[in-house]
């Protein structure tokens, strides 16, 4: 009859209605659990792998006139694509323009561009006037920055500086190996140990 026509045409049109309806929603959460994976997804950053790791290395430079000038060793010296080296229980020699030694040791280390290598943890820098390398004075310090071209180590850190019965407190110094000199910045007091000798 008509009645039942008129109807079953009417279920159809709502039965499209609701799909349709159902479809636009089901397109909106997609598109939103897409925009909520984008936000609260955080890129990761590539593994930081050297390109090459050596160990127990040594390197020793030669001034023009084929005389050994800076001597360079570490357990472990690991080389990266952004042309930094990280080096672990960094040992330096260095020997003055007046052919005093110095000597710099830390728990780890970076080369920067081969100019500048950067030294943190457990610094010690110490001086001698003769190849065996006897302490007469030392440099203490958690971080030191040296250049390689002219030989000038600094620090903004805490740093204390011993010397026989002698010692002397600083934040901040400037040590010139070539000019055998030594500029603190701050806070500088010292103190003079005196021995009992047996009489």
């Amino acid at each position: 009859t008509r009645w039942r026509k008129s109807m079953t045409r009417l279920v159809k049109k709502c039965w499209l209605l609701w799909l349709g309806i159902g479809m636009v929603a089901t397109v909106w959460l997609l598109a939103w659990i897409d925009q909520r994976e984008v936000l609260t997804t955080t890129p990761t950053e590539p593994l930081r792998q050297p390109e090459y790791v050596m160990r127990h290395f040594k390197l020793v430079e030669l001034d023009h006139q084929g005389a050994p000038l800076r001597w360079l060793s570490a357990d472990v010296l690991e080389h990266f694509p952004n042309a930094i080296t990280e080096l672990e229980k960094p040992w330096l020699r260095i020997k003055s323009t007046t052919g005093e030694m110095w000597v710099v040791t830390a728990d780890k280390g970076s080369i920067y561009n081969e100019k500048e290598i950067t030294l943190r943890d457990n610094v010690v820098v110490a001086r001698s006037t003769n190849d065996r390398l006897q302490d007469t004075l030392a440099i203490y310090t958690e971080a030191l920055n040296f250049s390689l071209e002219n030989n000038v180590g600094e620090t903004d850190n805490p740093v204390i500086i011993t010397s026989g019965s002698h010692q002397v407190e600083a934040v901040g110094m400037k040590v010139l190996v070539n000019d055998q000199r030594l500029k603190l910045k701050s806070r500088v007091r010292g103190q003079y140990i005196v021995r009992d000798h047996p009489l």
